[in-house]
């Protein structure tokens, strides 16, 4: 299996590989999460965190928690501009 820092690399390449397509959105990653930030004060920040075997999907108080990383990712929703127009 594999370790939860090599899960986030793949997890937060795909991921940044997904926003290059609106250059207007701004992003902050660490070791572990990435989260990507409102454009508008209507909007609302979206977060992936990897941590251990599982992939945590956060945005406006909601949370969800799953262990396969192309679910979190279609969750997120952070290949589409859904908060990102």
């Amino acid at each position: 299996m594999a370790s939860a820092a090599l899960r986030h690399e793949e997890c937060d390449r795909t991921t940044k590989e997904r926003l290059r397509k609106y250059h207007h959105v701004r992003y902050e990653a660490d070791a572990s999460s990435i989260s990507v930030l409102p454009t508008s004060s209507e909007g609302f920040t979206v977060g992936l965190e990897v941590n251990q075997s599982r992939y945590t999907v956060a945005f406006n108080g909601w949370h969800e928690v799953f262990e396969k990383e192309d679910e979190a990712l279609e969750c997120s929703r952070l290949d589409c501009p859904m908060n990102v127009d």
